[in-house]
């Protein structure tokens, strides 16, 4: 039994000046689930850590997260949902937000363990 897609996203080359902005990082969070279809509850939550910015979305159905790391040009992007999206399209959404030379990416159907 399937609950979900999880998608993990680590983007590299990233343009340092989108990965600093707060609102490059908001308007990632706000754009990405509606492109796909899913739907934000509430505004994201943003959080300045030592390394970078680390910002997260409810979504009705899970969430998105997102880590930006302006030093290492880097960030990791996380979308988990019950309903079924296009992960190429949400690979593509990351990769122009963060002017992104590469991203690598692994989908993982979500479920209990031993669940057929």
């Amino acid at each position: 039994m399937s609950l979900g897609l999880h998608l993990i996203a680590t983007a590299s080359g990233c343009a340092a000046c989108r990965l600093e902005d707060p609102a490059v990082i908001r308007d990632l969070l706000q754009v990405l689930p509606r492109r796909l279809g899913l739907n934000p509850v509430g505004e994201p939550v943003l959080h300045r850590q030592p390394a970078g910015w680390v910002g997260m979305a409810l979504l009705r159905e899970s969430h998105v997260t997102v880590h930006a790391l302006p030093a290492e040009r880097a960030a990791f992007a996380d979308l988990f949902s019950c309903r079924v999206f296009d992960p190429r399209l949400a690979v593509e959404i990351v990769q122009a937000a963060l002017a992104a030379e590469a991203v690598e990416w692994d989908l993982i159907e979500r479920g209990p363990a031993g669940a057929t």
